[in-house]
């Protein structure tokens, strides 16, 4: 009896495996369509975390621009005898006969010193959705140079914000004041 019941579980293991031997076409279509809403959701991910890291590395990006400038803006001013604004948003610091202008331009914020026979450029890169203008302030007799950027909000996810955030330098003075930044 014994050896008659493996049999019939052979006999039945080998009939079992003779009609499973493919699968069916329901089946590979049901694997497929899982597959590919898999890969949709996944794909999507990839392309929020890379459009979310590159908005992050151009706000980076931003921020070190403006320090770089906030740095150049307070060496200039330190050794300046006098800060003038004209009325087509130029700031002009003077460094005795010698110029350095800060000018808006279509790459950004422009710096160009002649300082004696030696003329520098700098450009420092602003997205054109930054706004920003100059002052200048007295304070306790001295000139302060102010540059000052207004608050933007982004209107879409692929655009960069800024909050409110004024440089200030004082004229002829190396104290380093710092950048004032207010989340409003």
């Amino acid at each position: 009896m014994k050896k008659q019941h493996q049999q019939h579980r052979q006999n039945h293991r080998s009939l079992s495996l003779k009609k499973r031997r493919a699968f069916s076409v329901i089946e590979l279509i049901i694997t497929i369509a899982v597959s590919t809403v898999a890969i949709g959701v996944t794909v999507l991910a990839l392309a929020r975390v890379h459009h979310v890291d590159t908005l992050a590395r151009a706000s980076n990006d931003l921020d070190r621009t403006i320090a770089r400038l906030a740095d150049r803006l307070r060496q200039d001013c330190s050794t300046a005898t006098s800060v003038e604004v004209t009325e087509d948003g130029v700031a002009k610091v003077q460094i005795g006969k010698d110029t350095i202008t800060y000018k808006s331009e279509d790459q950004g914020l422009v710096r160009r010193a002649a300082l004696g026979n030696k003329k520098t450029f700098d450009t420092f890169p602003l997205p054109s959705t930054i706004r920003y203008g100059w002052t200048v302030q007295k304070r306790k007799k001295r000139q302060v140079l102010v540059l000052s950027f207004q608050p933007t909000v982004a209107k879409s996810s692929s655009s960069l914000s800024v909050h409110a955030h004024s440089v200030l330098a004082v004229v002829g003075s190396d104290i380093g004041l710092a950048s004032r930044r207010s989340d409003q």
